[in-house]
């Protein structure tokens, strides 16, 4: 079923939109024109993917996620099931790895392709592509409308660490330390990009915002971190 939720994504956004601009021509109430159609269920996927993306991925991440049980590994999710032997892989070649092509690096590479191609300049003058896009770089200043791969980089580090974390590391202070760097390095990353800018009263909040928000994700891990040190120890 996940394999198909961009493919659902979009069939449901079309018909929905089709269906307002039926009714609206058959009522005439309506000035939603076929051009608004197609320029709100590009935003309707985008925003849905946009949304899903961490999920999505982590789902089909867990399709390599095994642990090993007497010298032989088993599917975490299933562990009667061996893991890349028989049916496993098969599901592996057949839909995961495909998925992880197309919806896990394809999916950020098409955004940050439109983003750099269409220009900083056509971003905010071409209504069409701000119609479409500008959730994926609105509220970056002038050429850092890219920052959004940077932020994928850093949802999929942590996807990946929660996946395989506990059971490739096997270590609850390797695992919360690795998160504390990855929450380090997006910190550091954001103070030296500044995506928002500080020009603007407005730039300058949301810079602040996001840089606490960083900061308040590093304190809960260490924090926890520093729970769990102090009652192994008993």
């Amino acid at each position: 079923f996940y394999a198909f939720i961009p493919l659902i994504v979009a069939v449901i956004s079309f018909g929905s939109w089709l269906s307002i601009w039926k009714c609206g021509r058959a009522c005439r109430s309506n000035d939603l024109t076929w051009s608004h159609v197609k320029n709100f269920t590009v935003l309707s996927i985008v925003l849905l993917l946009f949304i899903c993306y961490p999920m999505l991925t982590k789902l089909i991440l867990s399709a390599f996620k095994c642990h090993e049980i007497h010298g032989r590994t088993y599917l975490l999710a299933d562990l009667e099931e061996p893991c890349f032997t028989g049916r496993h892989l098969t599901y592996v070649l057949a839909l995961t790895i495909p998925q992880v092509l197309f919806y896990t690096i394809g999916m950020p590479l098409a955004a940050l392709t439109i983003v750099l191609h269409s220009g900083s300049q056509r971003l905010y003058k071409s209504r069409r592509i701000r119609m479409r896009y500008s959730l994926l770089y609105v509220g970056y200043k002038e050429g850092r409308e890219w920052w959004e791969a940077i932020i994928v980089v850093r949802k999929v580090s942590i996807v990946l660490l929660s996946t395989f974390g506990a059971s490739s590391l096997q270590s609850v202070e390797k695992l919360a330390c690795i998160s504390l760097i990855i929450v380090f390095a997006s910190i550091i990353a954001h103070l030296l990009g500044k995506p928002f800018g500080t020009a603007t009263d407005k730039a300058w909040r949301l810079h602040l915002m996001e840089l606490m928000a960083l900061f308040v994700v590093w304190f809960i891990n260490w924090a926890g971190l520093m729970l769990y040190l102090g009652t192994s120890k008993h």
